[in-house]
């Protein structure tokens, strides 16, 4: 018998009687790491990343699905402040999902860490045609520049007081999205 949260997740995946089993005990992993239901800011930690290089002289990201966006060491300095602390949280998400992902459908993500020349950067995390999911993208995004004048001036125009002298308004944002596609039960990708 599966619980509400588990079927409703399976509703919610358009899935039908052949990957309920799969997409349930996907729900329960969800569960189980804090990340659907109750305490799910209280689940993640923030616990900093260790990273190596490898004899191939990339980087070995221990703790997430790739190196961090932004430099470990002002991560480390910086956790009082809030976007640091963003940044942390949406890297340890994407790895949980990714991880409790794999761990239901036995495929692995392929990952691709890029950089913003404005500044900033993202990791988007692939997994596509495998056993029970047709695809699986779990993306962050870590953005930071300056807004362009007329981006200012239309905020001004709704009411918005920034406090500036140069006209230019630093801005940082960070994000994680999720689009999850189970493979189709009558054997259509």
């Amino acid at each position: 018998m599966f619980s509400r949260l588990s079927a409703a997740v399976c509703v919610a995946c358009n899935s039908r009687v052949g990957n309920v089993k799969q997409i349930a005990k996907f729900a329960r992993k969800m569960l189980s790491i804090g990340l659907i239901g109750g305490g799910f800011a209280a689940s993640v930690g923030l616990a900093m990343v260790s990273c190596e290089s490898s004899a191939d002289g990339g980087d070995v990201c221990q703790r997430y699905m790739a190196e961090t966006i932004t430099p470990t060491e002002e991560l480390a300095k910086n956790m009082s402040e809030m976007r640091y602390r963003m940044e942390v949280l949406c890297m340890n998400v994407q790895r949980q999902l990714c991880h409790a992902i794999e761990e239901v459908d036995g495929g692995k993500f392929l990952v691709d860490r890029w950089m913003r020349k404005e500044g900033g950067g993202g990791i988007s995390c692939i997994l596509q045609d495998s056993k029970v999911f047709d695809k699986a993208g779990i993306n962050i995004s870590v953005v930071h520049g300056t807004l362009p004048p007329p981006a200012v001036q239309q905020m001004k125009s709704r009411g918005k007081n920034f406090k500036q002298s140069d006209g230019k308004l630093p801005f940082w944002a960070v994000g994680i999205s999720s689009v999850i596609h189970p493979v189709s039960t009558d054997g259509t990708r």
